[in-house]
């Protein structure tokens, strides 16, 4: 695609370097005497001097907007992450942050892929995709979509993710890979995020929350609707932040 952009301007230059020519051809040659086809003529040759400063200009004006996006990306990507790290003691106050991680998958293609995470850095499951219905988090895209309008927002719970290989495969539907690289989850939470907007909602995420290293003090706590309640609240403003920050487009 880069190599085309650049066909444009070079041939402008060589008709504008024919019509040079044709211009200075002697005069007495009656196509060059011919009114119209000089103007035209002209009119090729000043296109092909000033297309090298036009070109010019349109690519760094395309730097720019690619670099200033690139710069809003990581300011988003930021703010997301500050807002992760202060979700965490907020809906887990009795536990130790650095046991419990957090991330917002996005839809890519017809998977989920983690946009933003904290905490999860040294995890082989950092990068792990999954496709709907596919664990906690492709079951709340599921249930988004396909459950009751009143249930649609409820999280999906695993309150005990260390589970025979046989259970990951037929109640969450992992495949060998993906059950090697979460062995290390303790438990996990997944509350769908919408975008709403007069009167409808779009799912557009998931907003997640696992265990790792050991068990919570208050396990119970996983299953509080209250702490659903805080989850779906605090989802719909990660909806908000994605669409300010341009990850989603707005429909």
């Amino acid at each position: 695609m880069r190599g085309r952009s650049f066909w444009l301007p070079f041939v402008i230059a060589i008709l504008g370097l024919a019509g040079n020519i044709a211009l200075n051809w002697p005069r007495n040659d009656p196509l060059i005497q011919d009114p119209v086809i000089r103007v035209a003529l002209l009119a090729l040759t000043l296109a092909a001097t000033a297309t090298p400063g036009l070109y010019s200009y349109a690519r760094a004006e395309s730097r720019y907007d690619r670099s200033e996006r690139d710069r809003r990306r990581r300011e988003g990507i930021d703010v997301l992450r500050g807002l992760l790290r202060t979700a965490i003691p907020r809906l887990f106050p009795e536990e130790q942050p650095v046991s419990i991680r957090a991330n917002i998958m996005t839809v890519e293609s017809d998977h989920l892929a983690i946009l933003c995470s904290v905490n999860m850095e040294l995890y082989p499951d950092s990068e792990i995709r999954l496709a709907y219905g596919q664990g906690c988090a492709g079951a709340a895209w599921k249930r988004a979509c396909e459950a009751p309008m009143s249930e649609r927002w409820v999280p999906v719970l695993a309150p005990s993710a260390r589970v025979i290989p046989r259970q990951l495969r037929e109640r969450w539907g992992f495949d060998e890979n993906q059950i090697k690289m979460t062995r290390h989850l303790m438990w996990v939470l997944s509350t769908p995020i919408f975008h709403r907007s007069a009167g409808q909602s779009e799912f557009i995420g998931v907003l997640n929350f696992d265990g790792v290293g050991k068990e919570l003090r208050r396990v119970s706590r996983l299953k509080d609707p209250t702490l659903h309640k805080d989850c779906a609240d605090i989802a719909d403003f990660f909806a908000t932040e994605l669409i300010s920050y341009g990850f989603l487009r707005q429909a």
